[in-house]
């Protein structure tokens, strides 16, 4: 590695950001709108083959193709999930998270499939060397207790398998609203998910952006004064 930058010496991308499903995929594609440098956008979405030429990104998979045969996506959230049914959609698909990188960021919402098969693909990218950073978000507080309960399991399994995971609640963007003087009931559902997104991809950014544009050290110094 070249001690800095987001490339390795044959120029190949070292850091890698993947949305796994519908949350993760709407982030991952706002953030791949940002084109930074040295980041490789991809998603695996809770989506059929044939809808994913509807995502504007090339990275893409399909978490439908890691179920067991004729299995959807009924019942709970982690059934027909395995890990080499997870790794061989990746061989196929996106083969660049099971080899040696420098950082690999997944996010995705926690309740859902996405939330599950996060667990999953940081297992697989930690074993091949890379290290691994969760950026999820947790069900909001109108979400069903059912919802919640599987947030807590997949959680509880992502800090497993991950180098480091970060959470951001809807207690966050509230209070990001409160600061505007607004509430949830005041804002349309649409732009409150926005926000959401939104601030998942700052987060992203913030662990992203000094590996992409480090700074040299006596801008550090000034910065603190």
């Amino acid at each position: 590695m070249n001690g800095g930058t987001a490339h390795n010496e044959t120029g190949q991308t070292q850091i890698t950001v993947v949305g796994i499903g519908g949350a993760g995929t709407n982030v991952v594609t706002r953030l791949s709108q940002r084109q930074i440098k040295g980041v490789e956008c991809a998603v695996i979405a809770s989506k059929l083959r044939f809808e994913l030429q509807k995502i504007p990104l090339t990275r893409k998979a399909s978490l439908y193709e890691a179920l067991a045969p004729r299995k959807g996506f009924d019942g709970y959230p982690w059934e027909g999930l395995t890990v080499p049914r997870i790794k061989d959609m990746l061989a196929t698909c996106l083969p660049e998270l099971l080899s040696k990188q420098r950082l690999v960021i997944i996010t995705a919402g926690l309740g859902g499939h996405g939330g599950f098969a996060s667990s999953i693909v940081a297992r697989l990218a930690r074993e091949a060397g890379n290290l691994v950073v969760g950026v999820v978000t947790t069900p909001f507080a109108f979400e069903s207790v059912e919802y919640h309960r599987y947030a807590n399991q997949a959680l509880e399994l992502l800090l497993a398998e991950a180098n480091s995971v970060i959470t951001i609640s809807d207690a966050n963007i509230t209070s990001a609203l409160e600061e505007h003087h607004l509430s949830i009931s005041e804002v349309k559902a649409s732009v409150f998910f926005q926000a959401v997104d939104e601030s998942v991809c700052e987060v992203i950014e913030a662990i992203i952006m000094p590996m992409v544009e480090p700074k040299p050290p006596q801008d550090f110094i000034l910065s603190w004064g």
